[in-house]
């Protein structure tokens, strides 16, 4: 399973993509359907490290 994958099956995830070059991957999700917590949580059980905070724009 990729990262992007682990991230997808999220209920609440509009739009993942996964940046190899930079080891970074761009989330967008509806809110009130998920939160960072359990994104992080859904990385970590799919075997991939979660580093650093993650940047949160709002629109």
């Amino acid at each position: 399973m990729a990262a992007s994958d682990a991230a997808k099956s999220l209920a609440g995830v509009t739009f993942v993509d996964d940046d190899m070059m930079n080891a970074s991957l761009t989330i967008v999700f509806d809110d009130t359907k998920t939160d960072m917590e359990k994104i992080r949580e859904a990385m970590k059980k799919a075997g991939f490290p979660v580093e650093g905070e993650p940047e949160i724009l709002k629109q």
